[in-house]
């Protein structure tokens, strides 16, 4: 098994955000499990990415407690780094799990720290928050 070093996982973990957003589920899915199958020496920025993308693909997959448990296991790993990106993104892929698990109000308040935590690196509101913020 190659470790962590050898592939590009910050890019692909990039790539992989990106792909969701389109939604290319499955194209996701494959890059994430790619980074988890070679995961020996992953910080725990990468494993904290990995496990929120994940749980994202869970979601959409309506598998509600592995989702949830995911979820929170990225932003665990992500609060033992320093504050900013890593966790925003951690805050970032819980408040979409949360969202398609229905529950908008958590995920608009995990959105809203996500914010806090990284301001310059959430992107612009997902679709499910505009009518949100419109009120």
């Amino acid at each position: 098994m190659r470790d962590a070093e050898d592939i590009d996982v910050r890019g692909r973990l990039h790539t992989a955000r990106e792909l969701l957003a389109e939604g290319r589920e499955r194209e996701a899915a494959e890059l994430v499990e790619y980074v988890l199958a070679h995961r020996t020496g992953l910080p725990a920025e990468d494993m904290a990415g990995s496990c929120g993308l994940s749980a994202r693909l869970l979601a959409l997959r309506g598998e509600q407690v592995r989702a949830g448990l995911l979820a929170d296991l990225a932003v665990w790993l992500a609060r033992s780094g320093t504050p900013g990106p890593c966790q925003a993104r951690a805050f970032l892929d819980r408040a979409h799990t949360l969202h398609l698990l229905g529950d908008c109000e958590q995920a608009l308040a995990c959105l809203r720290t996500a914010r806090e935590l990284a301001p310059g690196h959430v992107p612009a509101p997902a679709p499910w928050e505009e009518p949100a913020q419109a009120s």
